[in-house]
């Protein structure tokens, strides 16, 4: 980070996550460039690479983040006390790297946020399946609210912006905002810390299971049968998400398989402390949105409506042939049933 302070006034790294000790590659978020740090006519990437000394550099269009690959330091060390880099590799052992991916953040602002949003490994993980039964995201821009009539058939258009400063996320959430800036001791103080927030409720599978199945989520008809469809491709692709989570983050994994249900046999947050309704009017009267949810809502109505009226002829043609189609399934099914049945009888 040394060398990249000669190019940027801010330069830093996010908290670790507890207990890690092995490190896939390095990441650093740097805003802010200096006067004279860049010369006109040579992209970044390679002004970059040359100062780390690296062997390439990677960079897709539009993409803030530039992977580098670093010679690995040799053991030996400058009078300076600093690593040296084998820039020639003709240390007779097989070259190794490090990977240093740098996120360059368009101003101080979001320098901050993404140092925020990215603190402590999977713990954004663990929050953001904590919040999202109560309709707020956290992602790259800020705290959302999302709209229950309008996100699952369009989850990005549903979210109202509510904040992106980190001390009014943290407080909104119910969170401890000095201990969010140490990092955690271990796995157990990060999950203890987590389960502080206002909107943890841990139940059993059987009871989320059947409040699934009393919201009638894909039962439509017609234009709701559509809508349902959408309504089940997006809550799969919830549940994905977190099937992948689990797979591939090991702390995400620990929290959901280990502490969530030593949590609930202890009989600890099993008890909801708030509901969706109430963190909504909430969002209204901390954040001061209610006017710009309220028009969002009554919009995304109109155009719902002028959509049926527009097409409820064809919507009901639809809903008609998938009928059709059913029917005809079931007849075959039926009867190569009793077919099967008259074979056995006459053997």
């Amino acid at each position: 980070m040394a060398i990249l302070r000669n190019y940027y006034t801010n330069v830093s790294s996010a908290i670790e996550g507890p207990g890690k000790t092995t490190y896939g590659d390095v990441d650093v978020l740097v805003a802010g460039p200096l006067p004279n740090a860049f010369t006109p006519g040579i992209p970044v990437a390679e002004k970059l690479k040359q100062a780390l000394h690296a062997k390439a550099c990677i960079q897709d269009k539009g993409n803030p983040t530039i992977n580098f690959a670093v010679p690995w330091p040799r053991d030996d060390a400058s009078t300076d006390g600093k690593a040296q880099i084998d820039d020639e590799g003709e240390s007779g052992e097989e070259n190794k790297y490090v990977q240093v991916d740098v996120h360059i953040c368009k101003n101080t602002h979001d320098f901050e946020w993404e140092l925020f949003h990215s603190a402590h490994g999977d713990l954004w993980n663990i929050l953001g399946t904590t919040i999202r039964p109560y309709g707020l995201t956290v992602n790259n821009r800020g705290l959302h609210i999302r709209i229950p009539e309008i996100e699952l058939v369009e989850r990005k258009k549903s979210m109202v912006f509510l904040t992106d400063e980190p001390l009014r996320v943290l407080e909104f959430l119910g969170l401890d905002t000095e201990m969010w800036w140490r990092r955690f001791g271990s796995q157990e103080e990060m999950f203890e810390y987590a389960a502080t927030c206002r909107m943890l409720w841990i139940r059993d599978e059987e009871e989320e299971k059947e409040e699934e199945e009393e919201e009638g989520v894909g039962e439509g008809k017609g234009v709701e049968g559509i809508e349902g469809e959408e309504k089940e491709k997006e809550k799969k692709k919830l549940k994905h998400n977190d099937r992948r989570r689990l797979a591939q983050r090991p702390i995400f994994r620990a929290w959901v398989e280990e502490f969530v249900p030593r949590c609930l046999k202890e009989g600890r947050y099993d008890v909801a402390r708030t509901t969706r309704e109430q963190i909504r009017d909430d969002t209204f009267e901390k954040f001061g949105i209610e006017e710009e949810y309220n028009t969002k809502l009554r919009e995304w109505s109109l155009l719902v409506a002028r959509f049926v009226a527009d097409n409820w002829q064809e919507a009901g043609r639809i809903g008609l042939a998938k009928q059709q189609v059913k029917a005809r399934e079931a007849m075959i099914a039926k009867a190569e049933k009793t077919k099967q049945k008259e074979l056995g009888d006459a053997i």
